[in-house]
């Protein structure tokens, strides 16, 4: 029988929509929450630190069923998605924030029956080369055993039970972000881009800067932006732009500097080409040319970047003219790549393999069925009887007295 292990996390989604009133989530009696003291409720973990700061606290842990359970507690990182929901990332997913800056007295508990609830202590601390910004995570208590249920289609899963108590940390300090620079074609356009956001508890002076270097390390341009005031949970960008056919072909540099209340903050460099893109496709392969109604055919061709900048190819292919797939390869300047498709088809017949401006054809065929096969050797047999009895018919008449 078929088992599949089915994870149901539970996060504490509901807090702060009635103000006051904080009740933790529970499944199957496991509930997490922040540890309450003094009436003050607390929906979620939220705290504004320095790098190099910390803080102590608790979290509330309790199993009201009736059973026993076992649990593991950890820390983890968590993203905020489009359309805003709250997704902590997975147990063993990598930890860069929060999800590794906290750490918990105990990794286990035992939670007997209708325990009261236990509170966990756990230190919070922020690294001294932290970057400056909003952080989200979770404190998650996952019960060690699973359930299992039956589904309709006899599948057996494994459910396992976890949840959690959101973590939303801000960390003091300025924050600088540039947009990297890659390789562009001639003609195209040299984007340069700064983000600053002040996450800061005072307003800040603000100021971007860009200058533009050849590889001989000629100053060919600058652009200064201007000074600007920023207000506490602010960003602005600045963004500046160069048309690549003023400063032709050839190897550049670009270095980015940020200021904050007129002293240099953060600085960036960028070495990038402008040039042509120029691809050259070679070596249709089509293997096998002759299928049987289902079977795969792959179809490849070899891309070769024979232009001198990194770039993107988009191969297409296209059977009896019609769009069956693209594929995008990067390739940097020199270099070769096999790009492959694989298709397959069910109608007997000839196909037009079409990719780019290279052409070519796989046929599928019905094989023929063994009775048919069988008949046609039996058809055979009986001919060729027939034709030795008519042979020895003839001879036997020519062989008779006139």
């Amino acid at each position: 029988m078929k088992k599949l292990l089915f994870v149901c996390f539970i996060l504490l989604l509901s807090f702060g929509i009635f103000p006051g009133l904080v009740q933790a989530i529970e499944y199957e009696g496991l509930s997490v929450r922040p540890h309450q003291e003094d009436d003050e409720a607390r929906d979620w973990f939220i705290y504004t630190l320095w790098p190099g700061e910390s803080i102590e606290d608790r979290v509330d842990i309790s199993n009201s069923s009736d059973e026993l359970i076992e649990v593991k507690i950890y820390p983890v990182d968590a993203d905020i998605l489009e359309d805003g929901a709250f997704a902590p990332k997975a147990e063993d997913a990598e930890r860069v924030g929060v999800g590794a800056w906290i750490t918990l007295a105990a990794p286990e508990l035992t939670l007997p029956p209708h325990d009261e609830t236990y509170a966990l202590d756990f230190t919070l601390i922020i690294p001294e080369n932290a970057e400056a910004g909003k952080y989200t995570g979770a404190i998650v208590a996952q019960n060690k055993g699973y359930k299992e249920l039956e589904t309709e289609e006899g599948t057996t899963m494994l459910v396992v039970t976890r949840v959690g108590a959101r973590v939303y940390l801000t960390v003091r300090g300025t924050k600088v972000e540039f947009l990297e620079i890659g390789d562009i074609e001639l003609g195209e356009e040299l984007g340069m881009q700064a983000t600053i956001w002040n996450y800061e508890e005072e307003e800040i002076s603000t100021k971007v800067e860009f200058d533009l270097f050849d590889n001989e390390g000629t100053l060919l341009e600058s652009w200064v932006s201007s000074e600007e005031i920023l207000e506490p949970e602010n960003s602005r960008s600045v963004q500046f732009s160069k048309d690549t056919t003023e400063i032709g072909m050839g190897d550049y540099l670009v270095v980015g500097k940020a200021y904050r209340n007129g002293e240099e903050f953060k600085k960036s460099e960028s070495q990038f080409r402008v040039g042509v893109v120029e691809f050259a496709v070679s070596n249709l392969v089509i293997t096998p040319d002759t299928v049987l109604p289902g079977e795969e055919v792959t179809i490849s061709i070899d891309v070769e970047n024979i232009g001198n900048i990194e770039s993107i190819y988009t191969a297409t292919l296209k059977i009896n003219d019609t769009l069956e797939e693209t594929k995008d390869v990067t390739l940097v300047a020199g270099e070769t790549k096999t790009v492959a498709f694989a298709v397959s088809r069910v109608e007997e017949g000839t196909y037009n393999v079409a990719v780019d401006d290279l052409a070519g054809t796989f046929s599928v065929k019905i094989p023929v069925p063994w009775t048919t096969i069988l008949i046609g050797i039996l058809i055979g047999i009986v001919i060729l009887v027939i034709v030795i009895a008519i042979i020895v018919v003839l001879r036997m008449r020519q062989r008779l007295p006139k």
